[in-house]
């Protein structure tokens, strides 16, 4: 349709016409409600999320992260270096 500014146009039709004295009233609340200077709310925070790399623990950014058997790491290399200890839960990088 038209959309919402047309309201105005089709209130003021009834508020300038010969309509009976409530409906005029009601078109002059509704032309008033209208025009109210409404503005919009602000957006949502963007979130980040962070995945801490299984064998070093350097964080990276959710999506940008690897993922191999359950484990999450930063980079193709700690891949490789926890497969050198086949993949052992406790394993970690020597001070982690």
């Amino acid at each position: 349709g038209p959309g919402l500014g047309y309201a105005l146009d089709l209130l003021s039709s009834v508020h300038d016409g010969d309509a009976p004295h409530p409906c005029r009233a009601t078109a002059a609340a509704a032309v008033r409600f209208l025009q109210y200077p409404w503005k919009p709310p602000a957006g949502p925070e963007e979130v980040t999320h962070y995945i801490r790399c299984h064998w070093c623990g350097t964080e990276k950014l959710e999506g940008e992260h690897f993922s191999k058997m359950g484990f999450d790491y930063c980079s193709p290399k700690c891949i490789g270096k926890h497969r050198a200890v086949d993949f052992a839960p406790e394993q970690r990088a020597a001070g982690i």
